[in-house]
């Protein structure tokens, strides 16, 4: 189970799962992410990221 850098929370990657679908794929993208390669965000993290970066 993967582990989100920002907060430390472990989640569920749809990719990882088996899901067709991940949960992250039906957001958009992020357009700068603060640690480039630190991997995936957890849902709460990634939807305040995108918040944050909408201004």
């Amino acid at each position: 189970m993967p582990v989100c850098p920002r907060c430390g929370a472990a989640f569920t990657c749809g990719m990882l799962a088996g899901e067709p679908v991940c949960w992250c794929a039906v957001l958009p993208p992020l357009s700068s992410a603060p640690d480039e390669g630190a991997g995936c965000y957890c849902p709460v993290c990634l939807k305040a990221m995108l918040e944050a970066s909408e201004g």
